[in-house]
């Protein structure tokens, strides 16, 4: 699900996505899921996405339109780039 988000965040056109796997974490309902050797499916993932308001209302409306549902933590931030690299 995490790489499936980040690839549909990309296609909508954020700025940036990031993508950690946990090792634990509670879910909206409570329930504990984990990382474990035989049952990978089901660890945790975090996906950071930064982008503009416009790009977020974006992505969040096109995903509202999904057959599945995600929690989510909105922020304001304040983003940039610094050094002398081109690229």
């Amino acid at each position: 699900m995490g790489e499936w988000l980040v690839d549909f965040a990309k296609r909508q056109g954020v700025l940036g996505a990031t993508l950690v796997s946990g090792t634990e974490g509670l879910d909206h309902l409570g329930h504990l899921h984990t990382a474990h050797f035989l049952s990978g499916a089901d660890h945790p993932v975090t996906v950071t996405i930064s982008t503009d308001e416009p790009g977020c209302e974006k992505l969040l409306e096109a995903l509202a339109k999904e057959a599945f549902s995600l929690s989510f933590i909105k922020l304001p931030i304040e983003y940039g780039r610094v050094g002398q690299a081109e690229n």
